[in-house]
């Protein structure tokens, strides 16, 4: 009998999370077997785990410098999505022939046996942010952002073993290991923009997009997608102001939800206005009710820290900190122990020119959505640029502001380290 297996990555905090999603897809698929990676240190407070809890670094074969490089210089997104890779190959040599990724905030509503029968013609499987072609365009980020975030969504994708698959893996893990980053100047996002290529590698008969629209349902693309009740009870979904019978839900990933929040009962989300949606309203209420009926095994594992937020000081690792090493390294400096606070210590370089801060500096999510002083602090920073204009003249302000491009880069900010002596 044919192998299938599904799994996801998280923290320790989201063990919890993850076995919710386990449970819906034991629920109507009990022939797969289902992991949680867990990219993160066990610590001794922990609770029992789940039996199908896999921790990445006693498995995945990567080397102490390499876990240790990718562990620092990413954050915990980028760390858990960099080793995907290797996840695929760990669970392929345990003899799976189908394997299907889901990221933790999924849940699944009926059977995902229709996605491994696809296995039987593709290699590889992959679903689009957005379906549909819309002239006016009502997406929850700007139509421009998905350009940058890529044309999959990555909390998705089904691979069964064969070449194609063997060789992708390959060159995603390599790719993974040093360019897993969301950098709009570099045009990166994690592992998912890699995955926009894959068309261009492979024959339609190894690469498929889904493009059913009960698959990977989503915040970015409920504008396109009314989900409604079937006379048999089950979950449905159309193409918004029209109707029919449409498509089974199989899954909708829930991003970007405060998960405590919904299993106390109450509904948490930037950005997405769900009273536009009062269909998504319906259906969410029943992920609600899961977590709420599993909300002590959820919350016993909300509140484990991350180990690779900090210094073995305790002191938190910024984003600054983790790009500003990665340029060093891309220097030929030989950071070995980028956690250690110790004397010589990248910590105590950075110690040295003021760069710890006491609270977590989050500059990556300023917008206009998240902090309350965005418009005045545009308009001051207008009012700056203004001035700049003034004192450099038209041709040498035109040069400046170009110039900014490089240094909003913070791994092009080695050259303030490049001096300090850091111990290797």
């Amino acid at each position: 009998m044919e192998k299938k297996a599904a799994f996801t990555i998280v923290a320790k905090n989201y063990i919890g999370l993850a076995t919710i999603l386990g449970e819906s897809l034991k629920r109507h698929d009990p022939d797969v077997d289902f992991r949680i990676f867990v990219a993160d240190e066990k610590v001794a407070e922990m609770p029992k785990l789940p039996g199908e809890v896999v921790f990445a670094r006693d498995v995945l074969g990567y080397t102490e410098d390499e876990w240790t490089d990718m562990s620092f210089k990413y954050d915990l997104t980028a760390f858990c999505t960099s080793i995907k890779p290797a996840c695929f190959k760990y669970l392929i040599g345990l003899g799976y022939e189908k394997l299907v990724y889901f990221d933790p905030d999924i849940f699944i509503f009926s059977s995902i046996c229709g996605i491994y029968e696809s296995l039987d013609r593709y290699a590889i499987l992959l679903v689009p942010h957005i379906a549909g072609v819309h002239v006016d365009f009502k997406g929850e980020h700007a139509e421009e952002t998905v350009l940058w975030e890529g044309t999959f969504n990555l909390g998705f994708c089904a691979l069964r073993n064969s070449v194609e698959a063997s060789l992708m893996l390959d060159w995603w893990e390599d790719r993974l290991k040093t360019q897993c980053f969301a950098d709009v100047t570099g045009s990166q996002f994690y592992d998912q923009k890699w995955m926009t290529l894959l068309p261009g590698f492979f024959d339609a008969d190894a690469v498929h997009v889904i493009r059913d629209l009960g698959v990977n349902l989503a915040p970015w693309n409920f504008f396109e997608r009314e989900v409604f009740k079937a006379a048999d009870g089950s979950w449905r979904v159309r193409w918004r102001n029209t109707s029919g019978n449409g498509d089974p839900v199989v899954f909708i990933h829930f991003a970007g939800y405060d998960y405590r929040a919904l299993s106390e009962g109450k509904v948490e989300r930037l950005r997405l206005y769900l009273k536009d949606y009062p269909d998504i309203s319906e259906v969410l209420s029943e992920y609600q009710d899961a977590l709420m009926a599993d909300k002590e095994t959820l919350r016993q594992y909300l509140g484990l820290p991350y180990t690779y937020n900090y210094y073995d000081n305790g002191d938190f690792v910024e984003k600054y900190h983790r790009k500003l090493y990665d340029g060093l390294v891309k220097q030929g400096r030989k950071i070995r122990h980028p956690f250690s606070a110790a004397k010589g210590s990248f910590w105590a370089a950075l110690k040295r020119h003021g760069m710890i801060s006491r609270r977590a500096v989050k500059a990556d999510q300023y917008s206009d959505k998240t902090y309350p002083t965005y418009k005045r602090d545009k308009s001051r920073m207008n009012t700056l640029f203004k001035w700049a204009f003034r004192i450099l003249g038209y041709d040498r302000f035109n040069l400046f502001t170009r110039a900014l491009f490089n240094y909003a880069k913070p791994d092009h900010h080695f050259f303030l380290l490049e001096n300090d002596p850091i111990e290797e």
